[in-house]
């Protein structure tokens, strides 16, 4: 990639494990209820209609919910997955996108006294540099989200989207 900007967030997961985060971005109902969340914190229905998972290196992923009446897709590949501390994987969301150039999400995970941090960096090309803002919110909620449901308590439901 040529130029490029970046984006980068970072959640304290204070009752999470390392391992409990890990898993939540690559297990697909774990991804299902996480996301379901984030989306209706956006004010968006929160109906996902798909989530397929092959987490190895070099195994692809694509989640997909409705938005005004038509699919919304994000999809990439896998480029490493050290367990529990790192995730890297190109995030697509429009062809376009995807043929212009690489847009990467790294995931780093560290264990701390109590719970864990996780890093989110998402390089993209320069051409989205308008869309920083926006890619900054939007992975602060997701991982506010995970958070949220790592922490539910299964006795009031919450989460239980399937």
């Amino acid at each position: 990639m040529s130029e490029a900007v970046e984006v980068r967030v970072a959640h304290h997961f204070r009752h999470a494990t390392a391992d409990e985060v890990f898993d939540a971005w690559i297990t697909p109902q774990d991804v299902r209820r996480w996301m379901s969340h984030a989306l209706t914190t956006f004010g968006l229905s929160g109906e996902i209609v798909r989530i397929e998972i092959d987490p190895r290196p070099g195994g692809a992923f694509l989640f997909s919910d409705m938005r005004d009446g038509e699919e919304m897709q994000h999809w990439g590949a896998y480029l490493t997955l050290k367990r529990p501390s790192v995730i890297q994987c190109t995030w697509f969301t429009k062809e376009l996108s995807e043929r212009e150039g690489s847009s990467v999400v790294r995931i780093e995970i560290a264990p701390e006294a109590r719970g864990c941090t996780a890093r989110l960096t998402h390089t993209m090309p320069a051409s989205f540099a308008v869309y920083t803002e926006r890619a900054e919110q939007g992975w602060k909620t997701l991982l506010t989200s995970i958070e949220s449901w790592l922490t539910a308590s299964p006795e009031k439901g919450e989460f239980d989207h399937d």
